[in-house]
């Protein structure tokens, strides 16, 4: 487990295979399914067939979407208050990484629970190169868990191995390479020997430094790519213990630029 800290430290992240099992990604899966064919049904729409439980996530979503675009907003607010998420941020796995790699035992978990629903060739929701820590608690530790294989094919995860260390970034729009609603950093920032392609298979476990560049790429696929993330926070930090123990979702230059531009969907 030391050595797992360490590669945390050093590269600003560090990945664990299979850590979730075929049967605990198909049970979120069904959570998520739910709401989704809830949304299918009062639109008017049919549900997917004979696929796998996350191809037909995917599936049901396009048509979904086809057919009501404000749908998945609706979706994607109400999975941060379904319990299977919230069961999964106490799971005591996680707790206990969360602990190692934050160095206390007294750790806070974002209320913000994330299922990412990357639709295929879409722009808007793609952030560039950023940091979480520009839009969240500067000291935090995220924790990714794709519900499929995950790459370059359908707009994996890039990261900047090692740049966490040179602390907070300047973020603005004028970065961004795609009409996008969040702010980037300037790529030129970073060495092109830092940045990689992460390939990720479902159910890996992938834990990043809240200051870790990152960026998801097109989703160039014809399925959705689904994944889900949490967020930690160390309680004993003084920054946080300032504040109060507040969470800030977004920093207000970011805040305010998401509020000033209007989404297609």
């Amino acid at each position: 487990m030391e050595d797992l800290k360490d590669q945390f430290l050093q590269n600003g992240f560090v990945k664990l295979p299979s850590f979730f099992d075929e049967e605990e990604i198909d049970g979120w899966a069904k959570g998520l399914g739910w709401l989704i064919a809830v949304q299918l049904k009062r639109s008017g729409g049919q549900k997917c067939g004979e696929r796998s439980p996350v191809g037909r996530l995917s599936q049901n979503l396009i048509v979904l979407n086809r057919l009501s675009t404000e749908a998945q907003g609706w979706i994607y607010d109400e999975v941060n208050r379904r319990p299977w998420i919230h069961r999964l941020a106490g799971d005591n796995r996680l707790i206990e990484l969360a602990q190692l790699v934050l160095e206390s035992e007294h750790i806070g978990v974002h209320p913000r629970l994330n299922m990412v629903m990357a639709m295929p060739g879409r722009d808007w929701h793609l952030a560039d190169w950023h940091q979480d820590a520009f839009y969240g608690p500067h000291h935090h530790l995220v924790m990714y868990v794709p519900l499929q294989t995950t790459g370059a094919h359908n707009g994996g995860l890039c990261v900047a191995k090692g740049e966490h260390k040179k602390g907070l970034f300047e973020h603005n729009l004028g970065n961004n390479s795609v009409e996008s609603k969040f702010l980037s950093l300037n790529p030129d920032y970073l060495t092109n020997e830092s940045t990689l392609q992460l390939e990720l298979g479902a159910g890996d476990l992938l834990l990043f430094n809240g200051y870790l560049p990152h960026c998801a790429t097109r989703n160039t696929s014809k399925d959705v790519r689904f994944a889900l993330t949490i967020r930690y926070t160390n309680l004993e930090d003084d920054y946080f213990i300032n504040r109060g123990w507040r969470w800030q979702d977004l920093a207000a230059s970011g805040l305010a630029a998401l509020q000033s531009r209007n989404a297609d969907d």
